[in-house]
């Protein structure tokens, strides 16, 4: 006996649903190509994200021609595959909401003189620069608002403390997120030998456990930590608390319909015996509580400009602390040189 797979054996049963979900994620392509090209909304905190999308178009066509063709349908190789995916896919869209989350946390934690060091003030720091606004606006001027929508008022006091904790705790979410990952590749690279006989099924049914709960519980506090910035944050963006909120539940959707399912075990791949999974309801439970949420989760996260919403710049916040005196120094000498040159370009071109 052996763990049975998740989402069963593709069978001609399989063909219809898996067909719709590649079509699905190919949907997705032209949004995921605009988010990757267009400057106002490329972010590389999603680059997981795109591949998965990618990705779970792959997984898709091969189960749809594991469903038609008997050979590949009980090939041990392509199963230990898929159920990777399936294992690590969820987990890896989990960590992109982790970092967009703590970008989200951290960017009201600046003060109006700290701001600058902030993920959107950073992106944009060239930009801003060498069309001399720098310090020219006002903080109240619209113009400065649309560029900086997050921007302060003038006396706005600084939450150092604060940054320090989310950024704190954001990274050892990170690491827990890392060891789930780990440890479910451990378990999904041992599968063929579990199937074999070859290794012991109690480990690796306990490590799937393991995975698939801390994931949970990383899961459930993201969406907490959103509710928590909602209520108590001052000037967070709510929108992105609501969209990380939800993404999160569709998630914990997937978490806790894969914990239901991985008690069954069964004696062999070509089984339709109860526990396999492989019947009509284990079927459509599968696509409804595991693949349905895992593709609401990726639109959500591509429909919605993240970069604009979740304040991430191009590269998130990347800080492990504040700006020190010396960044400080030459970012302030940066500054000097690029008004020399504007004032330089003034004088040769008045108009």
């Amino acid at each position: 006996m052996f763990p049975s797979p998740i989402g069963g054996i593709p069978y001609p049963i399989d063909f219809a649903p898996s067909l719709v979900f590649a079509v699905a994620y190919g949907c997705l392509l032209p949004l995921v190509a605009y988010r990757i090209f267009d400057r106002n909304s490329r972010t590389i905190l999603l680059i997981g994200s795109c591949i998965f999308t990618v990705e779970r178009i792959v997984a898709f066509s091969l189960r749809a021609a594991q469903s038609v063709n008997a050979s590949k349908r009980f090939n041990v190789g392509l199963m230990a595959y898929i159920q990777s995916d399936l294992a690590l896919g969820y987990i890896g869209i989990a960590i992109d909401l982790g970092k967009l989350l703590r970008t989200l946390l951290v960017a009201p934690t600046y003060g109006s003189d700290t701001y600058v060091q902030s993920t959107e003030a950073e992106s944009r720091y060239r930009y801003w620069i060498s069309t001399a606004k720098l310090d020219g606006a006002a903080a109240g001027d619209k113009e400065e608002q649309r560029d900086f929508p997050t921007k302060p008022p003038e006396g706005t006091p600084d939450a150092p403390r604060t940054r320090a904790w989310i950024r704190g705790l954001a990274g050892a979410v990170a690491l827990a997120f890392l060891s789930a990952i780990v440890v479910g590749i451990i378990a999904t690279s041992n599968l063929p030998n579990v199937v074999k006989g070859e290794a012991n099924t109690d480990q690796n049914m306990v490590l799937r456990y393991v995975s698939t709960a801390v994931a949970l519980f990383l899961i459930v506090g993201n969406a907490a930590a959103s509710v928590w910035a909602y209520i108590c944050l001052p000037r967070v963006n709510r929108q992105g608390c609501v969209i990380l909120f939800v993404i999160s539940w569709l998630l914990c959707i997937i978490a806790v319909y894969r914990l239901s399912v991985m008690q069954n075990t069964t004696e062999s791949l070509q089984s339709t015996a109860s526990g396999s999974l492989n019947s009509v309801g284990d079927k459509a439970a599968f696509y409804i509580f595991h693949i349905l949420p895992e593709w609401l989760s990726s639109a959500l996260l591509f429909v919605f400009n993240t970069r604009r919403i979740f304040s991430t710049g191009f590269i998130g916040d990347w800080r492990l602390a504040d700006e020190g005196p010396k960044e400080k120094e030459r970012r302030l000498k940066k500054e000097a040189a690029h008004r020399e040159k504007l004032q330089l370009r003034k004088l040769e071109d008045p108009q």
